[in-house]
């Protein structure tokens, strides 16, 4: 059951982590949880480790239990992160302005 028709605006992007436990972090975001896994993180159980870790994480940062979960690649591994957790992807002008100082 997907949840999310479209890519997640920040899909196949390294970006630093603005928010949580994996602030500052930087972060490969691969796309939303159930676009990647063909079904919610609720629905993975513990077979599937980060979405087991995501779990107890959410319930203790107070994360909204939801699917606005995007699969991620830290350091350490696969993580899932709350969309909340990420930076604002850039507009279309800011992306050019950004270019531009670059």
């Amino acid at each position: 059951m997907l949840l999310h028709a479209q890519p997640h605006p920040l899909a196949g992007q390294d970006t630093r982590i603005a928010a949580g436990a994996f602030h500052h972090r930087e972060v490969l975001v691969l796309d939303w949880y159930d676009r990647v896994a063909g079904r919610s993180w609720r629905h993975s159980g513990v077979q599937d480790e980060a979405a087991h870790a995501y779990a107890f994480r959410s319930i203790y940062a107070g994360l909204p239990c939801d699917d606005a979960v995007v699969l991620g690649i830290l350091h350490q591994g696969p993580a899932l992160l709350h969309d909340s957790e990420l930076p604002a992807p850039l507009t279309a002008i800011e992306a050019r302005e950004d270019e531009a100082w670059s």
